[in-house]
């Protein structure tokens, strides 16, 4: 639910930010920051709490939304907030797509497949490919030396993430432990995913693809900013806890939680191998 939707509810349903915030229990400070804007990306749990809240009003909000604008045909998705419209006039039939199509289009074409939607996937930069590569290289490091029963695998890479027709991913970086030895993608949630953001990116990997991972069984998620050199650790188990997610900086060292203690990801050292890239040099 973006924020043009969630403002609609609200008007639609005639609250105050304190009455949402009584009603949700998400906290006063936080509605505000949502409502205005000034929380672009909210944490999962209080986007659920508040799509409670206006749960009401939601489906007639959309189909407004869609009367008023053909770009909001595909809002049954809920993922009008993800996608400009450009994006739009290109897959026209968005929420309708299947791995059928998805596996039609041409190798130079780079896509992801979320609940039959298209996201496009725009050519990495060389600092978010350093990041990758390094990170890859620790957890294949990690894994071989401590003789774990699991792959890591680096994108491009199809993850068939719901077991169904509809959802393809390609996670920047995925470990599966009991692997299948499925040759042509992994089937079903990986043990642990780590996601290299970009501003492009920023709300589909916050939002969507968390909510995805979460609840498709994907045990720890890492989002990686290079932006603010920040690093978010969201651990399934943990979803509902206060301090969820754990924030690191690049200056850290991060203890990979699935591993059991075995491995710890040292961000400085990465760090280094970053510095002189400057993001505002490349088309990030």
């Amino acid at each position: 639910m973006d924020l043009e939707t969630m403002r609609k509810c609200k008007a639609e349903l005639g609250y105050t930010n304190v009455r949402i915030s009584e009603l949700s229990g998400v906290p006063l400070g936080t509605v505000n920051k949502v409502l205005s804007g000034e929380t672009a990306s909210p944490r999962y749990d209080t986007i659920l709490a508040l799509e409670k809240v206006f749960a009401p009003v939601i489906g007639r909000v959309r189909e407004e939304m869609a009367a008023e604008d053909d770009y909001y045909r595909y809002n049954s998705t809920g993922y009008e907030g993800f996608m400009d419209k450009e994006s739009y006039e290109k897959w026209p039939d968005q929420g309708n797509y299947t791995l059928d199509d998805y596996y039609s289009f041409t190798d130079d074409v780079r896509v992801e497949l979320i609940d039959g939607v298209i996201f496009e996937i725009a050519a990495p930069t060389k600092k978010h490919q350093i990041i990758v590569g390094e990170l890859y290289f620790r957890f294949l490091t990690c894994v071989k030396s401590n003789k774990v029963d699991c792959n890591v695998y680096i994108s491009p890479v199809d993850v068939r993430l719901d077991m169904n027709e509809r959802t393809i991913v390609q996670p920047d970086i995925a470990v599966i432990c009991h692997d299948d030895k499925n040759f042509r993608r992994i089937e079903g949630a990986p043990e642990f995913v780590v996601e290299v953001i970009s501003p492009s990116t920023r709300g589909k990997d916050r939002v969507l693809k968390l909510n995805k991972y979460m609840y498709a069984g994907v045990k720890e998620y890492w989002i990686v900013d290079p932006y603010k050199e920040e690093v978010e650790v969201f651990i399934k188990e943990k979803m509902n806890n206060e301090e969820f997610p754990v924030r690191y900086t690049f200056d850290d060292k991060i203890p990979v939680v699935v591993s059991n203690g075995k491995c710890v990801i040292d961000f400085e050292e990465i760090k280094h191998e970053i510095e002189g890239y400057h993001l505002e040099d490349e088309a990030y």
